[in-house]
Parts: C-alpha cells; structure tokens; sequence
C-alpha cells in the first residue's frame, strides 16, 4: 500500500474543540478537556495507521509572519486566543512532543504555509497519499493528485474535482479567488460587493486575478463597476492568499524532527500532570463554572 501522511492544522483542531467540548478542570483549576481529547484521538490514531504512515501536527509560531511586513492590517481583526485555550495549548504541545507526535512550527510563517512544506516535502519522500485534516479553505489550494483535505465539520474528503463541483475553479485558483473577493478571516480587503461566486465566474472567463483586473473594462455582471473603479493591489493580495510551500525552507532541525523523532521516557508523568494536577490524590474536577460555559466560536474562523 502507498504511504500516508496526515497533517493537522493545530489552531484549527485546538478552535474546533474548544467551542464544541464540556469544560472540564483538573485539581489546579486548568481546564484540561480539548488537551485531552485531542491527545486521545492522536493516540487511537498513532495505533490504527500502518508502520510506513505519519501523522504530522502543525501549530502557528508566535510572533509576525512575512506576511505582517507586506501589510500592517494583515489578520488585525483577529482576536487573540482565549487564556482557557491557550493554556491547553501549550501543555497538549509539550505532552504531543513528549508522546512522539511530529510537530512543526515554523517561525517567520503562518501553520498553512508550513502545512504546505510539509506536505510537498514528504511527496519528495515517496507519500502519495496525504491528507490534510482542517475545514480551513485556504488549505484547499494545496490539492493535487497526491494531496486531499478533510474538512472534520462536514466529514467531506476534497479532491480536485470536490473543489471544481464547490467553487466551479481548480484549487491552484483558490489564491486568485480570495485575492478578489477577499477573506475576511485574514483581514484581506477584497472589492466591494464581490463575493467568491463573481470572483469564480470572473476566473474562469479571464483565466487569473491578474487578468480580471487587466480586462477589467470587458467584465460584465454584478461587482463590474466596482472591479472598473477600484485601485485594490491584486498582486499584493495574491501574496497575502498564497500559501508558501517550498519544502527547500524548512530548516535542518525541522527536517530531522519529520524523519525521526522519539517518544520521552516522561511523556506519561505529562499526561499525569495534565489529567490531575499537581495533587495526584485526589480524581480529577468534572464540571465548569457558570461563565465557562460553551460559547459561539469566532466570526474569523475561516470555514468551507
């Protein structure tokens, strides 16, 4: 059977979690359920994939993406992560790590872009099957005959031609589609009154966003007159929405952690620590105050 790599978009996951599971807290008081289940899944997974398959986590780096320095108001309307995730955050990374689980992080870049690299740089190491598991549809730019991505909301597996039946344009044209229309849960400005489905027609009868805006006086339909006055930098936005995927800039350490990377010997004394608390006397919390109830998710989450 061929190889198989999946790759998990970490932010992604860790959202999806988060407004979908009943809080639950352990001695400390930290909440612990989104740690736990998303380590549970990992762990059932690690034990039904065959000897040759990887599975890949790939998490957002703190701190400015290049993309930060091409515009200021990059991702500006984004909030930031809330303190109940955060914390779980950092201690499912520690407890993934220390389990074994290969996961990347890649600073001066956004977790799409190191998706990206990933996946191009185990297709250069024989995978021809890998699956992308995020409902992020970014994400579906980076299909091609060896790449698919799951979207977990739907349970829909997408192809190349699941994109071209949803969109009516190939994945390669995902990026020409947000450069025009814009994507709201990157904070890049599209044109005014245009949505995805002109952006497409507009694709598919020109051939690109730069030649929509280079025929922009033969554009028909609606949006047109707003295409025909607008000043919008296509080629900047076209920055903005494409994912890089060069796998020639992942660094040594990070190539050497998707070849080899060993479980610790403490990885169960984490998940202790994790599940319990520091008072290991005791069994763990069940139940959350009234104010951490489930919310609503995001508006910037960017689903498909």
């Amino acid at each position: 059977m061929p190889k198989k790599a999946i790759v998990f978009d970490l932010n992604n996951l860790l959202y999806r979690k988060f407004y979908t599971s009943i809080p639950r807290y352990n001695n400390d008081g930290l909440r612990n359920d989104v740690t736990l289940t998303i380590y549970s899944e990992m762990a059932a997974l690690k034990n039904k994939i065959g000897q040759e398959d990887e599975i890949i986590i790939v998490s957002d780096h703190n701190g400015p993406t290049f993309r930060h320095h091409l515009v200021d108001s990059y991702k500006s309307d984004k909030k930031g992560m809330p303190e109940e995730l955060k914390c779980q955050e950092d201690s499912l990374i520690e407890l993934l790590l220390t389990s074994g689980f290969k996961l990347i992080s890649k600073p001066g870049y956004e977790a799409d872009d190191a998706i990206g690299m990933v996946c191009n740089h185990f297709i250069n190491h024989g995978f021809s099957n890998i699956e992308i598991h995020s409902n992020d549809k970014d994400l579906l730019q980076l299909i091609n005959d060896n790449v698919s991505v799951f979207n977990p909301s739907s349970r829909k597996l997408f192809r190349r031609a699941e994109v071209i039946q949803k969109y009516g344009i190939p994945p390669e044209m995902i990026p020409d589609m947000l450069a025009i229309a814009g994507d709201s849960a990157d904070s890049i400005k599209g044109l005014e009154g245009v949505g995805e489905k002109t952006a497409c027609n507009w694709i598919n009868e020109f051939g690109n966003a730069k030649s929509v805006f280079s025929n922009k006086e033969n554009a028909k339909g609606r949006g047109s007159k707003s295409l025909r006055e607008s000043d919008l930098n296509i080629d900047l936005n076209l920055k903005l929405s494409t994912i890089v995927s060069d796998p020639s800039l992942l660094s040594s350490s990070e190539v050497q952690m998707l070849l080899n990377w060993e479980a610790s010997p403490n990885a169960s004394n984490v998940l202790k620590q994790i599940k319990v608390g520091s008072s290991l006397s005791h069994p763990s919390i069940i139940g959350a105050p009234e104010e951490n109830n489930i919310t609503t998710a995001p508006s910037q989450m960017s689903f498909f």
